[in-house]
């Protein structure tokens, strides 16, 4: 294992592998590995990784002109780097969930590795339309409004000359690398459990219903309270009970 890169790709990375599952977790557009920080030690059974994904979030300037196929290649790479034979299973969020449907696709047909099971959050189907309004050709500016309309992001900080210039350019790398991504018609044959939040107007329930066509298995749906930012608000122990149920069939999950 190359140990420099696996701590830039997982910084939570501690191989607990006296755990019988893991669980790498994919975070939305202008997050990172961070998110997830709540969760890391909410399962006694559950190792969970947060991957940093290349060309996204705090490593977006560390290549040029990186679009998804490049950043989704090397995020396989990464977690066939780490695969240990464990019981795997693959969450993103917004979008961390074509990030995670495109890993379980490629780590199978590249490297052989069965993906257990798929929970996308937030994100419309791989092959369905963004019905949101903003288009990075817009620019950098128009991106404010639409992280306001999205929720998670105070007004204040919008407004702070000082997390514009730090942070912006890196949410809109995160939304150049979620329009630069193709669709193929690929389909997974594991289960895919899709999440949505009430009142996420671009990730609803019927919205996130699409992703049954997405798999030749099984198909779950849940719906929870909240926004976009569900899993991690006002939604999160109940998001985890269901993730930790699905993961071994049983709520046994200890959320503090």
């Amino acid at each position: 294992m190359d140990k420099d890169r696996i701590k830039k790709d997982f910084p939570f990375f501690k191989n607990e592998n006296y755990k019988p599952y893991r669980l790498i977790c994919f975070h939305h557009a202008g997050g990172t590995a961070a998110v997830f920080r709540n969760w890391l030690k909410t399962d006694p059974m559950t190792e969970m990784l947060p991957i940093e994904v290349r060309g996204s979030g705090i490593r977006s300037d560390e290549t040029d002109n990186i679009d998804f196929e490049d950043a989704a290649k090397y995020a396989a790479e990464s977690i066939a780097e780490i695969y240990d034979g464990r019981d795997t299973y693959i969450y993103g969020h917004s979008l961390g969930s074509i990030f995670a449907f495109d890993a379980v696709c490629r780590l199978k047909k590249e490297y052989g590795i069965e993906i257990k099971k798929l929970i996308a959050a937030g994100r419309h189907a791989p092959f369905a339309e963004d019905t949101s309004s903003y288009r990075c050709s817009m620019g950098i500016e128009a991106l404010k409004d639409e992280l306001l309309r999205v929720g998670g992001t105070p007004k204040e900080l919008l407004e702070s000359d000082s997390f514009c210039r730090l942070m912006l350019p890196s949410i809109y790398a995160d939304y150049k690398l979620g329009e630069s991504y193709c669709y193929n018609g690929e389909r997974v044959d594991i289960p895919i459990i899709a999440l949505s939040g009430k009142n996420d107007k671009d990730a609803d329930e019927r919205i996130m219903s699409e992703w049954k066509k997405c798999t030749n298995s099984r198909f779950s749906l849940y719906s929870f309270e909240g926004g976009h930012f569900f899993p991690y608000n006002e939604s999160e122990k109940a998001v985890l009970s269901v993730i930790f149920d699905e993961l071994y069939g049983e709520k046994k999950a200890i959320v503090a």
